[in-house]
C-alpha cells in the first residue's frame, strides 16, 4: 500500500474495498489518518461493536434480531475497546441467515456494498 501510494498518490484511491481477512483497527485508522474512504467486512462473531448505550458487545448480537433478506444501518459507532475505530456500520442477513457485517467511514460506501451484495446473494427468480 505505501509504495503504491508512493508511487501514485493518496488521491488516486477512489476506495478501498476489504473482506474479513484484512481488518485491524491499525489499518482502519491508517486509512483514516490518510482520508483513504473505505468499506471493510468485519468478522460477525469476535469484533465488537458500541450498542446504543455505548457499551462493546459481539457485532453479531447488535444484528440477531435481523430476518432473511433484512438489512440495519446503526450509524456511526465505536469498534474495538483499544486503537478504537469510528465508522458506519451496517448488517445484513441474507436469505440463508447468513450475517455480514461492514464498516465504512463513507455512509455512500456502505449502501454500494449492500446493494451488490444483496443482488449477488438474493437474486430475483
Amino acid at each position: 500500500f505505501d509504495l503504491f501510494t508512493e508511487v501514485f498518490g493518496v488521491n488516486r484511491i477512489e476506495y478501498l474495498l476489504g473482506d474479513r481477512e484484512f481488518i485491524g483497527k491499525e489499518w482502519l485508522n491508517y486509512l483514516q489518518s490518510l482520508n483513504v474512504p473505505f468499506s471493510q467486512r468485519i468478522r460477525e462473531k469476535s469484533q465488537t461493536i458500541a450498542n446504543s448505550k455505548g457499551k462493546l458487545v459481539k457485532a453479531a448480537l447488535l444484528f440477531d434480531h435481523l430476518k432473511p433478506g433484512e438489512s440495519l444501518c446503526l450509524g456511526k459507532r465505536k469498534m474495538g475497546l483499544k486503537e478504537a475505530v469510528f465508522g458506519e456500520i451496517w448488517g445484513m442477513k441474507n436469505l440463508k441467515g447468513e450475517l455480514v457485517i461492514v464498516i465504512a467511514n463513507v455512509f455512500k460506501l456502505c449502501v454500494i456494498v449492500f446493494v451488490t451484495f444483496a443482488e449477488k446473494v438474493n437474486p430475483e427468480p
